[in-house]
């Protein structure tokens, strides 16, 4: 099995940090220009720095550009506005946006 085992073993793993990015993309695509810093919720602890690379691959595959720099993350809070606006959405099952897995391929989920 080797490495090779390994990396299938992994891959589900990484698919979801790889789906994480590409929606974080897909919510930040049309605004890269006007914004200085992206900050995310610290969900994936451990896992900063391979969320902040793939989202930055991400940008790049489609022809934007964002430093790495400019990612960071932080505890939101349940207080924050982001995060009544995100528990609103989950308990109305409403959002201001819908990705289809189409949406999520062209993006560029697959490098």
């Amino acid at each position: 099995m080797g490495d090779r085992g390994n990396r299938r073993i992994n891959q589900p793993k990484i698919f979801i940090y790889k789906l994480f990015s590409v929606a974080v993309f897909a919510l930040i695509k049309n605004d890269l220009e006007k914004i200085d810093q992206v900050i995310i919720d610290r969900e994936y602890v451990g896992y900063e720095n391979l969320i902040k690379k793939l989202i930055s691959e991400t940008v790049e595959r489609n022809n934007k550009k964002i430093e790495k720099e400019n990612i960071h993350f932080h505890s939101i809070g349940k207080k924050s506005k982001a995060h009544k606006i995100a528990l609103a959405a989950f308990k109305t099952k409403r959002a201001d946006m819908r990705l289809t897995s189409k949406e999520f391929f062209k993006i560029g989920l697959v490098k």
